[in-house]
């Protein structure tokens, strides 16, 4: 059998893997398969989908690179580079991949959403984790590219999802009520859709159909579906079980467990034990009220305490107070979820402490890796 032949052969059993979403599998044949055809772009891509779905961002990252080397005007090589960019938080880099994208392909809707998202984010980073004020152009810029998208295909639901995003950030609640129920309009039954409505609901006091969209999320998370997320759910569920399965249906679609191989302490050989306590919010905020005192409290005899920050430093006399009461502050917000992972297992932390729940600059990535035994 020639290399050709071959090289055939490792790539269609790669993409059969793919399929039945053993990405382990199908990255090890996509492998075999560039050492005997190097220059195939189609390879490389589906690569790149493998290492993705097995959260190797880095990884993913670096082969759309090694396609794009070949193929500069490939979109599917740079939409998979835009992707890995968000995620390792280099949004400004995903915001020029974006814009690439577009140069090429301006008539897909498609690219002008993620482009979108991108901005989005991008808006969201530097108002919160970065406590700059130019977040309000980055969500006009956001906007601007939904438009675009919806110019071209105005049942594009993930631009409509979108809108309603920036809306609910800038807190222009009836707008944002108005995009998703757009949504729901053309997808009735779009992932935490319904949610996402109600949630503008409570905020506008509006009560027209309340209880109707109510029952119905409530029914819906009883058979399993995606209705709504525990955040919003939390505020008018009518039992702690319906807001139990609620939590539950999110974090397996959102943050399924991610469990690799990290290495821990022996028990025997540590003399105090670890906490660590992850928050976006070590500053002027209500977490901090609550908590500066039972951090200023804790037995430094018996406790080695870590604050893991996905915030920023503002500089006040909680977050002083904060510093002066742990070990050290470990700051991730600059960091992927690998890196923060990593930085976190770095320090051997026994309990990881999740202060912001769905609230906030949270990482529940981060905890899905579980980087701490309990």
């Amino acid at each position: 059998m020639s290399d050709i032949e071959d090289a055939k052969r490792f790539f269609f059993e790669g993409l059969a893997y793919l399929d039945d979403q053993n990405f382990s599998a199908s990255e090890g044949r996509f492998i075999e398969t560039l050492k005997l055809a190097p220059q195939s772009v189609p390879t490389l891509i589906n690569l790149a989908i493998a290492q993705h779905k097995q959260n190797k961002i880095d990884d993913a990252a670096l082969t759309s690179k090694r396609a794009i080397e070949i193929d500069p005007n490939n979109v599917e090589a740079y939409s998979m580079l835009a992707a890995c960019q968000r995620q390792q938080r280099l949004y400004l880099a995903a915001l020029s991949t974006c814009e690439k994208i577009i140069s090429i392909t301006p008539i897909v809707s498609e690219a002008h959403c993620n482009l979108g998202v991108v901005l989005y984010e991008l808006g969201r980073y530097e108002e919160a984790l970065l406590n700059i004020g130019g977040a309000t152009l980055r969500y006009d810029e956001a906007l601007a590219a939904y438009d675009n998208a919806l110019a071209i295909k105005p049942d594009l639901t993930e631009a409509w999802v979108g809108r309603g995003n920036v809306f609910n950030a800038t807190k222009r609640h009836v707008d944002a009520a108005r995009a998703y129920s757009k949504v729901l309009e053309i997808e009735p039954h779009y992932p935490f859709g319904k949610g996402l409505l109600l949630y503008q609901k409570l905020a506008l006091c509006d009560w027209k159909d309340f209880d109707r969209l109510t029952k119905e999320i409530e029914s819906d998370v009883a058979s399993g579906k995606l209705s709504a997320e525990p955040f919003g759910w939390q505020a008018v569920a009518t039992s702690e079980r319906s807001l139990q399965l609620c939590a539950q249906l999110y974090n397996e679609k959102k943050y399924p467990a991610q469990i690799g191989n990290i290495r821990r302490r022996n028990p025997k050989s540590r003399k105090k034990i670890c906490i660590g306590y992850l928050s976006g919010e070590f500053r002027e905020q209500a977490t901090a009220q609550l908590l500066v005192g039972v951090l200023e409290n804790h037995d430094n005899t018996q406790f080695e305490i870590h604050a893991i920050d996905n915030g920023w430093d503002d500089r006040s006399e909680i977050r002083r107070r904060i510093v002066g009461s742990v070990h050290d502050v470990i700051d991730i917000s600059r960091l992927d979820d690998s890196k923060a992972t990593t930085a976190i297992c770095e320090k051997q932390i026994d309990i990881l402490i999740n202060l912001n729940g769905y609230f906030g600059e949270h990482r529940l990535q981060v905890f899905a890796r579980r980087p701490a035994p309990v």
